[in-house]
């Protein structure tokens, strides 16, 4: 409808339906209180979806505070099959976890029960918005029912069965194993060849938002594709003999922190914490992990998330203007290296001598072009 490669495209028709998509999109997250939504799904609890209360009118602004500890004031939550008695649980079959539905007319499962829940979204989202047109032009589909949910950011998630994985995603991290660095001394030491980097920060997020595992300098793989050449060729490859095609490496370390996930009051407010979130990671190798760092070297990450999305709805700038100020005190004293952040710096020397990127001319100096 909408192409170059058309001899006729009518954009307003084409913008019409995306919009569309969209609109139902948040009706469905709103009503169904989800998270994690993606372009045409979302995530949400069973047992935890938004009720109207009868004397109340469900407001845009009621919802998007619905996450918030004031949410009991105009919003009430309950089951999505609150007027049906069904009660749900596991049962194990063909050696694979499965969710099971119990109902007065016996056990449900796989994809009657998917189907059931489906129908029931449907009817729960057009209740909830009666007067919307929109709500009745799609139909839904349910991709598998969980027991549990660990989330990253607003689009990365990993679910489960019990302790038996369903799905993993992880924007921008491959579920490829990668070869992991640290530091020995002052020299690099290869830790494993095996490391997964979203799937070991997930697990350890899942199991312990408290003391979060820290993340470990990797070796990403990648093809070097002909406009990141062109786009870096002066910089990156002219001395290389590396060329598109090539499999290239580079040096990352997983970011705990994700501002992405947060709702903020004004683009002018997420911009100055991007750019504060930015400096420190430029300069620390990490941003606000700094000052929720456990004793044993782990991430509270659950107070960190706690505490940022406060400090954004309090309308804050930034998040030092939150730390508590004394005539002898100095916000420096928190910041602190990430703990891998020498072994990254490394590693990104080294790979800059193996492309070329600087010219080694003697045991202990180099020199950069």
């Amino acid at each position: 409808m909408v192409s170059p490669f058309f001899a006729i495209g009518n954009v307003v028709v084409g913008n019409n339906i995306t919009a569309r998509a969209r609109a139902m999109a948040w009706y469905m997250e709103k009503s169904l209180h989800g998270f994690q939504t993606i372009t045409d799904g979302c995530a949400f609890e069973i047992d935890n979806v938004i009720h109207k209360k009868s004397n109340r009118k469900l407001t845009a602004e009621a919802l998007v505070e619905a996450y918030t500890p004031s949410k009991a004031e105009s919003l009430r939550f309950g089951s999505l099959f609150k007027e049906r008695d069904i009660e749900f649980g596991t049962i194990r079959q063909d050696d694979e976890l499965t969710v099971i539905a119990k109902t007065k007319n016996g056990i449900i499962t796989g994809k009657e029960l998917e189907n059931m829940t489906a129908k029931q979204v449907a009817t729960h989202i057009r209740n909830t918005f009666p007067s919307v047109s929109v709500v009745n032009k799609f139909e839904f589909e349910i991709k598998s029912i969980c027991t549990s949910a660990t989330c990253h950011g607003s689009a990365n998630y990993k679910f489960q069965i019990g302790d038996e994985k369903v799905t993993t995603k992880m924007r921008s991290y491959r579920d490829n194993e990668c070869q992991a660095e640290t530091m020995n001394g002052d020299e690099l030491q290869s830790l494993t060849n095996e490391y997964l980097p979203s799937e070991t920060f997930l697990d350890s997020l899942h199991e312990t938002p408290y003391s979060v595992e820290r993340a470990k300098t990797y070796l990403f793989r990648k093809i070097l594709k002909p406009s990141e050449y062109k786009k870096n060729y002066l910089t990156s490859w002219k001395n290389s003999q590396a060329f598109p095609g090539c499999t290239v490496e580079s040096a990352r370390l997983l970011r705990e922190c994700s501002l992405s996930q947060f709702t903020f009051q004004t683009h002018d407010q997420m911009k100055s914490w991007e750019r504060e979130q930015k400096y420190l990671i430029n300069k620390y190798g990490q941003s606000y992990e700094t000052f929720f760092t456990n004793d044993d070297g782990t991430i509270n990450y659950q107070l960190m998330i706690d505490s940022i999305d406060t400090a954004i709805r309090a309308g804050n700038r930034n998040f030092k203007s939150t730390i508590k100020k004394h005539k002898y005190y100095n916000a420096a004293r928190d910041y602190e290296e990430h703990p891998e952040f020498q072994c990254l710096l490394m590693v990104r020397a080294n790979l800059d001598i193996r492309y070329g990127r600087k010219l080694v001319t003697g045991k202990n100096d180099s020199s950069e072009e």
